[in-house]
């Protein structure tokens, strides 16, 4: 038994966590040191007992990751662990020159999980890192929360390292990204950042997210106002809240590709309203056609904004044609295929009155 207690203690290679650097956000930026092409800020719990400090903010200036790394080695003795990394900040000066050089060691780094949470912030992201959430003790876990459950609460989706890895590598899909802001001194969701592979192309704002996230087919659980009008004159606003899905069917004539999509806002519950009529069926359904209309008029709206402004597919209709004419398209996808596309919507509403009618 001796010999047995020899294999199997197990600390020859023990590392105490007070010696360690665990970072639960990284954020990035363009370095303003010209001897340099970034900087990256960690933001690590101290877990040292009867730390002055919560966290620990580093920020370091490099010409690429793994030179940070080894910059990090020369002037801190502690242990950088990786493993416990949720959250990827990055400075929209950045994501508007390309994210690419700087994450391609991110995706060859084993201790770092593809499924990170990403967010683009307006400003410097090393600026971001030092605000100090009144409500929230560590700005760190507000931040992977907020990111997690967005899509579940709102029509901003929750995005991925993976994805971006993906929209970095195969052509044709085009990642999106949450914005992130202060205002009135607490951090918020803005909206939405527009990638067209790992550049930032544009900024949207909640109300053309919801028409992004909805074509997108986004698997989203957020709020939507509605207005009913009758002979020109609004008679009823109010909110319902439900769940949305999307269906995508495509079809060629000669060189025009056809696309049709199938917006499902199903189950949703109705909130509130503010007419004096009384909630029935006939006007559930007065509710669900006006409803049905603003959507489609809006979604319309973003996707003539997308053929002539963007002119790349942002909603993620490509790949039904390419598993179709994969060949024939690949050359034509970032020249042309999208601005040149047929696409028509059609919504469909379901809102549903749960309680007394009244």
């Amino acid at each position: 038994m001796l010999p047995a207690f020899i294999f199997l203690s197990g600390c020859w290679d023990y590392k105490d966590l007070n010696e360690a650097i665990i970072p639960i956000v990284a954020a990035y930026d363009i370095s303003e040191d010209k001897r340099f092409n970034y900087t990256v800020t960690t933001f690590s719990p101290n877990i040292e007992p009867e730390a002055e400090r919560d966290n620990i903010i580093i920020s370091k200036d490099f010409l690429n990751a793994g030179e940070f790394r080894q910059r990090l080695a020369h002037t801190s003795g502690r242990n950088y662990v990786l493993g416990r990394l949720e959250t990827i900040i990055i400075s929209e000066e950045l994501a508007r020159k390309g994210v690419g050089d700087v994450f391609d060691t991110l995706f060859r780094t084993p201790q770092i999980r593809y499924s990170l949470l990403l967010g683009v912030v307006e400003d410097r992201a090393d600026e971001f890192m030092h605000f100090e959430e009144k409500e929230e003790k560590s700005l760190g876990k507000l931040l992977s929360l907020m990111l997690s459950v967005s899509q579940m609460h709102s029509f901003i989706p929750t995005t991925t390292l993976h994805e971006l890895g993906i929209g970095i590598n195969d052509i044709g899909y085009n990642p999106v990204i949450p914005t992130l802001k202060v205002q009135n001194n607490r951090v918020v969701l803005s909206g939405v950042a527009i990638f067209k592979s790992d550049k930032l192309i544009d900024k949207i704002d909640m109300d053309e997210t919801r028409s992004l996230s909805l074509l997108r087919g986004i698997d989203t659980f957020g709020y939507i106002r509605f207005v009913v009008k009758e002979d020109g004159k609004i008679i009823d606003t109010g909110t319902v809240r439900g769940q949305n899905s999307r269906k995508v069917s495509v079809k060629r004539k000669d060189d025009t590709f056809i696309f049709t999509i199938d917006i499902d806002y199903e189950e949703a519950e109705l909130i509130e309203h503010t007419g004096t009529q009384k909630i029935n069926e006939e006007h559930l359904q007065k509710i669900e056609k006006n409803l049905a209309a603003d959507i489609k008029e809006e979604c319309e709206q973003f996707i003539k904004k997308m053929q002539t402004v963007y002119k790349f597919d942002c909603i993620d209709i490509t790949r039904f044609a390419q598993a179709k004419w994969r060949k024939e398209i690949r050359d034509k996808i970032d020249n042309g295929f999208i601005e040149d596309a047929k696409i028509n919507v059609n919504v469909s509403v379901d809102v549903q009155l749960k309680g007394e009618t009244y």
